[in-house]
């Protein structure tokens, strides 16, 4: 593994070993790092502040001088983005994630810190909030997606469960296996609705629909359909939901099945009344 990053550190470290952080540095720190909240976020603030910074054309020297304001204060992840920034300016090559940069404690003894183990650090700290927000919902989780048989979409899509616990949004396939992306649209009408209940508890089907109006399970599949009769144009499929369930909203937990199938039909005509027709789809399909 490369230590080039970390020799550089230590070059500067040396080279400005006695010295004081320049007052504008310092100035910065109170009035930009600290009170607009940039410290409070670890690193992503860190990272957030640089990006803002760039639009200066910040230097490596810039960069060094906060780095070592982050160290004197005891926030040595904080100096990580910034020591990267530095060498990165003076290399004109940007260090792997795996880069290793070596500090010392408050008692005299050495660590490393790297992008990569505070990505996995952050990693443990979202799994474990996740986990912390879904527990009121154990319960609904132990049960299985169930779609009915006999509707025709359930041959064609795909069973979906969106969680809402706290303003969190999760979305899990009939194994319990995280679904990551969806339509913008979709996502977004989530996030609305993230902000209006507490908790909510969706039982549904994705496909995508083809410019004829036919239903697909697969991307590709649509795709392939609206080029059957006219491959000089590229017509993207659309991604859209079917609710079938609404399990939770709020407190009512929907344990009868007809209850939830009602608060489904409920729940389409609102997000079609006053989010998307277009990625909604009725109740009821051919």
């Amino acid at each position: 593994m490369s230590d080039a990053l970390d020799k550089y550190v230590k070059s500067k470290r040396t080279l400005f070993e006695g010295k004081v952080v320049p007052k504008s540095i310092r100035d910065r720190w109170e009035q930009r790092i600290i009170e607009k909240g940039f410290l409070e976020k670890g690193v992503t603030g860190a990272i957030e502040y640089l990006a803002q910074e760039s639009q200066e054309k910040i230097g490596e020297s810039k960069c060094i001088q906060y780095a070592r304001q982050a160290e004197k204060t005891g926030n040595h992840a904080f100096s990580l983005p910034f020591w990267r920034k530095a060498f990165m300016r003076k290399s004109g090559f940007e260090p792997l994630i795996t880069e290793k940069i070596s500090f010392i404690d408050a008692e005299g003894k050495e660590f490393t810190h790297s992008m990569e183990k505070i990505e996995e650090e952050k990693s443990q700290a979202i799994k474990a909030e996740v986990k912390e927000k879904l527990k009121d919902l154990s319960e609904v989780r132990k049960e299985k997606i169930t779609i009915n048989p006999q509707l025709p979409l359930a041959k064609v899509g795909k069973k979906i469960r969106v969680l809402i616990a706290n303003k969190l949004i999760k979305y899990e396939d009939e194994d319990q296996k995280e679904i990551k992306k969806l339509s913008g649209t979709i996502h977004g009408t989530f996030i609305a609705l993230s902000k209006e209940y507490s908790k909510v508890v969706i039982d549904g089907l994705l496909f995508f629909v083809d410019i004829y109006g036919e239903n697909h399970p697969t991307y590709s599949e649509a795709v392939q359909s609206n080029f059957k009769d006219d491959t000089r144009y590229y017509y993207k499929p659309i991604l859209k939901m079917m609710i079938y369930k609404v399990l939770y909203l709020d407190e009512d937990y929907s344990q009868n099945e007809k209850e939830s199938i009602v608060q489904a039909i409920k729940l389409t005509e609102f997000i079609r009344e006053n989010y998307s027709k277009e990625a909604f789809s009725p109740k009821i399909l051919k």
